[in-house]
């Protein structure tokens, strides 16, 4: 049994045993493209996984030398970040400064009876995502990412560089 550490990013507080219904996980990559209003087809053994047809999204860019990209994940996950958020104070300038930057541009969603997403205009503008265009749906276990796929290749190619040193970390 493997249980998620408390230094984990958000508070993550899952235990994984394995995949199952009861479970989110996030796995694996999709290329693919968003339809002509703004939809993307969510995999269908995350849908499975999550037992739940919302997800919430935001804007996600922690280095301002990437591109930007919309991260997905479970409400819950979402709130146990606001929590994290709401323990620094109101005066503190660079709490103020992630709650606007992220809450603008977040949406909380539901899958349609296709198991899609239509994504909102303000995110795509911002992470450069446009109807009919080539993205890439990436699986990081218990949130997702979804980009511009010129711009995934690019990220992915500095991953790959990062890699071997990185992995040394855990």
């Amino acid at each position: 049994m493997w249980r998620s550490p408390k230094w984990w990013p958000f508070g993550v507080r899952c235990v994984f045993t394995g995949v199952s219904e009861d479970q989110t996980m996030f796995l694996g990559s999709v290329e693919s493209s968003l339809d002509a209003k703004r939809r993307v087809q969510v995999p269908s053994s995350w849908r499975n996984a999550c037992g739940s047809p919302k997800f919430a999204l935001v804007k996600w860019q922690p280095d301002p030398s990437e591109k930007p990209c919309i991260l997905g994940m479970m409400p819950s996950l979402l709130f146990d970040f606001v929590k994290k958020m709401n323990d620094k104070p109101f005066s503190d300038p660079k709490a103020e400064r992630v709650r606007r930057s992220l809450s603008r541009e977040a949406a909380l969603l539901e899958l349609d009876s296709a198991g899609r997403l239509t994504l909102p205009v303000n995110l795509m503008n911002v992470t450069g995502l446009a109807p009919k265009r080539k993205i890439m749906v990436v699986g990081m276990f218990d949130r997702f990412q979804i980009w511009n796929l010129d711009d995934y290749l690019g990220v992915s190619e500095e991953d790959d560089k990062a890699y071997p040193d990185a992995i040394k970390e855990f």
